[in-house]
């Protein structure tokens, strides 16, 4: 029964965070540091996993991607850096800036080139926008910082 209230407690707080996680350049954001110093931004947990009888529970964030084994996590706030949302003449928005899966890049033209470049230089996706935007899928990145270009304008985001 202990286990059960010590479960029903953590959601409840994860709720409390969720609810209040930001991602705005320059702004306060919590986030979910796992014991074996992953960190994951608030609003990208989904929901935390645990059996009773087991000392390990998982972490699922909102895009399925599954941290397993973990036995203590812990909740940080940072200052955020980065851009969370870039609007050129009002029209262009890149995010999230800290991604694991995917980035959306939206009022941008129908074919209109979108390419992720690496620190080093190195062009790692290329693709076109479709009807004003595109969701651009980052997954095979390895973690790191990239330059995100489109319509003459950059964003760097991270790749977790």
């Amino acid at each position: 029964m202990r286990k059960h209230r010590l479960a029903l407690f953590f959601v409840a707080v994860l709720a409390v965070f969720c609810a209040k996680a930001q991602n705005v350049a320059g702004e306060e954001v919590w986030y979910l540091v796992t014991d074996t110093q992953v960190e994951i931004p608030m609003e990208e947990v989904g929901f935390l996993l645990a059996a009773d009888d087991d000392t390990y529970f998982s972490v699922v964030t909102q895009d399925s991607h599954i941290y397993k084994g973990v036995t203590r996590a812990t909740f940080e706030k940072r200052t955020t850096v980065g851009v969370a949302q870039v609007n050129a003449q009002g029209q262009l928005a890149v995010y999230p800036t800290v991604a694991h899966s995917s980035i959306t890049v939206s009022g941008c033209r129908q074919g209109e080139q979108i390419s992720v470049v690496s620190l080093a230089g190195q062009v790692c996706i290329v693709t076109e926008a479709a009807d004003g935007g595109a969701t651009v899928d980052v997954s095979a990145l390895q973690p790191g910082a990239y330059l995100l270009n489109v319509g003459g304008m950059t964003v760097k985001f991270i790749k977790r």
